[in-house]
């Protein structure tokens, strides 16, 4: 209740303080968000020249959860930090060997959108929630320019939320914790013939990892919901994903349309985890010894003690070097790229591995004129991986291909602990993906259906006894949606519907139906107060999720004895986005339909969706 009191008091105050601005002698404001703006460093990579302005909208300002923010197109555990997975299939980011623990790879900070600052002033964006149940994120975004042509700024992110079930006590007993920062720099000559951007992030994610909820005696799935009453199935388990990465990428232009640039990354990474609470194996456990029957049972094996103490340990050094340019109509870039890494574990069953790879790719734009344009890429992992795709696009529709063939992650080839063994010699996954997109514009209604294919050889998934396995026979998804926005004087509806059919083995989970519905009124109050407000809806129709094994990492096939099922069910949150000047304001009433008529939802074997709350956040933009 202190920290709900204090976040309230300031979200009281944001307002009468946000006259913060560069005047000059006229009180004209000098510096604002049109004078602050910032660079990608995938648009350096496509020669393109875009700038971006720091986000002032108060569109989907009240989405501060992870899931939400990306569409709900992830899933979690049902609580802020937990581990995240895609709803829909897709595959790697790159071709090649990756250690294969993504799970929190949302949370943390990724190269592609790290912003690069060029501000006339110092900018400062604070940002604040407390989320319903003690939730708690803080954001501070802060950059200066040291010259016209030298930026550098950081970027610092803490993010906690407590136990929604199986808790100690009640006070804060915390589920995860979350320390991220990331210093970012960018420098350029006056004329731009050398350009260098570059950051150092670290980032600490820790998590005290349940199990699920513990079904006892007679309990059925709708007894389920008693939240803060339940137990949990772990106890004094604990897991946490450590990542420092040092990025700098730097281009020189030595003739018109002909620019080298070099490309360095090096990352650091180590996933821990830790269980004191299984039981000793020489003794008979008792059903009523808090934890430790249920912690037992919850892995498939207990190979070597009786408390689990595991850690991974990976290092990446990569270089990138080539020649990109722009020719007329014509945007290009051809590259050679090498990945050394190390994997070693503790303890250590499994002695430290060493590998390194080539890569040769290209990459084509042509413009056709502004509103057409066909772009393709290719990359080649000599004598093994590859990815190939090429896209065209319109104004009103765009159709592409992808294909990859892209080997297994190193968790999937090996591994040896407390709980799981095994060595693979699984063959590479090749996936092709087909999609068409149509964009229609009538007035205030935007219509634009789309449809995709997906076919999957030798696809690699965890069982239900969280064993790797890999699927020799085709699988193929059809996917259909349309997204439908339409605006009526200050209403508006925002919406998207996805259908999902998958033939072949039934080795992947996902829901038939899948819906994002908005309505919401917007208006301008006093001259100076934005203000909207309505209701999200989100739907998925039934569907058997995948279960989670905090050990490694890894979502999985829920157990075959256990006939789990996610009901269909709509979780409707209602929101109001206000903007004064430069502070955004939101109120938020999650899950604002629960009881009505159902108690929950489950988005995990076990684990409950959050319960109704009510959330708190502000943004608070400075120029000087």
């Amino acid at each position: 209740m202190k920290k709900l009191s204090i976040a309230g008091l300031l979200l009281l105050l944001l307002p009468y303080l946000a006259c913060a601005q560069i005047l000059d002698d006229s009180t004209k404001v000098l510096y604002g968000p049109s004078t602050t703006k910032y660079i990608l460093e995938k648009d350096l990579l496509a020669n393109r020249k875009t700038t971006y302005r720091v986000d002032t909208l108060i569109d989907n300002f009240h989405n501060y959860n992870f899931v939400n923010r990306f569409g709900n197109r992830y899933t979690d555990l049902g609580n802020l930090g937990t581990p995240l997975r895609p709803v829909f299939y897709s595959p790697p980011p790159q071709i090649g060997t990756y250690l294969g623990i993504d799970v929190y790879d949302k949370y943390m900070y990724s190269p592609e959108d790290v912003r690069y600052y060029d501000t006339k002033s110092p900018y400062t964006n604070l940002y604040y929630v407390q989320g319903g149940l003690q939730q708690a994120l803080f954001n501070v975004d802060f950059s200066r320019n040291i010259l016209p042509n030298w930026n550098a700024g950081i970027n610092y992110l803490r993010l906690t939320s407590p136990r929604q079930f199986g808790i100690l006590n009640y006070g804060e007993d915390r589920q995860t914790d979350h320390h991220a920062f990331v210093f970012h720099t960018r420098y350029f000559t006056k004329d731009s013939t050398y350009q260098v951007v570059g950051h150092f992030s670290h980032v600490n994610h820790e998590m005290k990892d349940q199990g699920g909820i513990v079904e006892e005696g007679d309990d059925t799935i709708d007894s389920l919901f008693n939240y803060r009453d339940e137990q949990q199935k772990l106890h004094q388990v604990r897991s946490k994903d450590f990542r420092n990465n040092f990025h700098i990428y730097h281009q020189y232009a030595f003739a018109r349309g002909f620019h080298l640039y070099h490309i360095l990354d090096i990352q650091r990474r180590t996933y821990d985890y830790r269980d004191n609470q299984l039981f000793d194996l020489s003794t008979t456990p008792q059903p009523n010894q808090r934890g430790s029957f249920q912690s037992h049972q919850f892995y498939p094996e207990v190979y070597f003690k009786d408390t689990t103490d595991l850690s991974i340990r990976y290092m990446l050094y990569e270089n990138q070097a080539g020649i990109k340019g722009s020719l007329d109509k014509l945007d290009y870039r051809f590259y050679a790229r090498r990945r050394d890494y190390r994997i070693q574990y503790k303890p250590a069953y499994l002695e430290k591995k060493v590998a390194g790879e080539q890569f040769l790719g290209g990459w084509i734009n042509y413009n056709f004129s502004d509103s057409a344009r066909l772009h393709a890429e290719a990359e080649y992992l000599l004598f093994r991986d590859y990815r190939l795709s090429a896209e065209y696009q319109t104004r009103y529709w765009r159709i592409g291909h992808n294909r990859m063939y892209y080997s297994p992650t190193l968790i999937q080839q090996r591994i040896e602990n407390n709980h799981f063994i095994w060595n693979n010699d699984f063959r590479p996954t090749l996936s092709d993906n087909t999609y068409a997109y149509l964009t229609i514009n009538v007035g205030q209604l935007h219509f634009a259906p789309f449809a995709t294919f997906t076919n999957l050889d030798n696809y690699i998934y965890y069982d239900s006894s969280v064993q790797p396995r890999q699927e020799g026979r085709a699988i193929q998804i059809l996917t259909g949606g349309l997204n439908l926005n339409f605006n009526w004087k200050n209403i508006h509806t925002v919406n998207q519907v996805v259908y999902t059919k998958i033939t072949g083995p039934n080795v992947l989970r996902i829901p038939e139906w899948f819906g994002n519905f908005r309505l919401y009124y917007q208006n301008r109050v006093f001259k100076v107060l934005d203000a909207q407000f309505g209701v999200d809806m989100h739907y998925k129709s039934t569907y058997t999720p995948y279960g989670y094994m905090p050990a490694i990492g890894q979502y999985h096939l829920p157990d075959d004895l256990d006939d789990f099922v996610a009901d269909a069910y709509l979780v409707a949150d209602l929101f109001a986005n206000i903007r004064i000047n430069r502070v955004r304001l939101f109120v938020k009433f999650a899950h604002a339909n629960q009881g009505l008529p159902n108690p929950g939802y489950f988005v995990a074997p076990y684990f409950t969706g959050l319960p109704r709350t009510l959330a708190l956040g502000a943004s608070w933009q400075l120029f000087d």
